[in-house]
């Protein structure tokens, strides 16, 4: 009986804790003079619109691909894009809270965002498995050969369905409350 599982615990540990620190970076030091702008002003989505699911789904499987991408790069482009991803999370937090106030952009944002989050850390998990494999079996666990990349597919299937999910919640949330969607 295998004792692996489908979700690489470590990987999923470390992306997931990049995500989140990255993101409370800049929300902790922003000092209220945040410039919103025309950031805020860009207009409506359609509310509970299929084209706004589309267009949140392939945003949000385009920064998937980003994180995975550390699969073929021994985790280098991953740890690149979580800091990146993270911090433009923060910021669009942020802008966010600078924009609508913070019980308003929770209220927006709360039945989503922690999906989203655990899709995003899962595509980092998926793109740090290889990497961490090869780190295992060079401290001299034996892994089954390709079981790293296969892994890490698996992982990444399972990031794109709960990105599905969140783009699902996000739409029904915009639709709801006729909001803007927050930029992020």
């Amino acid at each position: 009986m295998s004792t692996t599982t489908c979700v690489p615990r470590l990987e999923t540990l470390v992306a997931g804790l990049v995500i989140v620190i990255v993101t409370a970076v800049p929300v902790a030091v922003a000092d209220g003079s945040v410039e919103v702008g025309r950031l805020v002003d860009a207009g409506r989505l359609p509310a509970g619109d299929v084209a706004t699911f589309w267009m949140i789904l392939l945003r949000n499987s385009t920064v998937a691909l980003g994180l995975f991408s550390g699969a073929v790069t021994l985790g280098i482009s991953t740890g690149v894009f979580l800091l990146l991803v993270g911090g433009m999370l923060g910021w669009s937090v942020t802008i966010s809270i600078a924009a609508l106030g913070l019980a308003e952009t929770v209220a927006r944002c709360w039945a989503y965002t922690p999906v989203e989050r655990l899709g995003f850390a899962l595509a980092g998990a998926a793109g740090l498995t290889p990497a961490f494999g090869w780190l295992r079996r060079m401290d001299g666990a034996t892994l089954p050969a390709g079981g790293g990349l296969s892994r890490a597919l698996r992982t990444l299937a399972l990031a794109l369905v709960v990105l599905v999910v969140a783009a699902a919640l996000e739409t029904v949330s915009i639709a709801l409350t006729g909001q803007r969607l927050p930029p992020h």
